[in-house]
């Protein structure tokens, strides 16, 4: 059973996250399992912020359907948990920052080292519908992705995407 986070109005940017507050943190965190966000718009991008992120999934069975994701200081989300899905995204200029602002170069959507929580068989990532326009790529980066999966061999990671 997922609780459900949906805008009350018609259009997607009805209900707008925005996280420009003090960009140390992210501007939705769904660190508990069981969430569902829904047709909501997220936006982070907090000027001299390094690693802010618009969205991070710190818990299990996180679902984000119909969401438009933009202008994130770091990355739309970095999410290492299991059983996330992200179906009907839109990601748009969703890592703005540079190397030179703190770090390597960022990527709309980055699923970073993730941990499988059991050995359950089925799909324990998925993707499905996902856009990603204007991903990162400056001067000095050369690595700006839509959608990475990266270093999933840190931990092993045998479950099914």
């Amino acid at each position: 059973m997922y609780r459900i986070v949906q805008r009350a109005g018609s259009n997607l940017q009805d209900c707008t996250i925005d996280g420009q507050i003090d960009g140390s943190e992210s501007a939705l965190d769904v660190s508990s399992d069981n969430w569902m966000i829904k047709g909501v718009t997220i936006t982070n991008l907090s000027p001299g912020a390094a690693h802010s992120y618009c969205l991070q999934a710190t818990g299990n069975h996180i679902a984000f359907v119909n969401v438009y994701v933009h202008d994130c200081s770091w990355s739309a989300s970095a999410t290492t948990k299991d059983y996330v899905a992200w179906i009907g995204v839109l990601l748009f200029r969703a890592a703005t920052s540079t190397a030179a602002s703190g770090g390597g170069c960022p990527s709309n959507l980055s699923d970073i080292t993730p941990l499988a929580v059991d050995k359950n068989v089925g799909t324990h990532k998925f993707y499905k519908g996902f856009f990603s326009m204007r991903a990162h790529l400056g001067a000095n980066c050369i690595d700006g992705h839509g959608l990475i999966f990266d270093s999933w061999a840190m931990h092993a990671y045998v479950s099914r995407q």
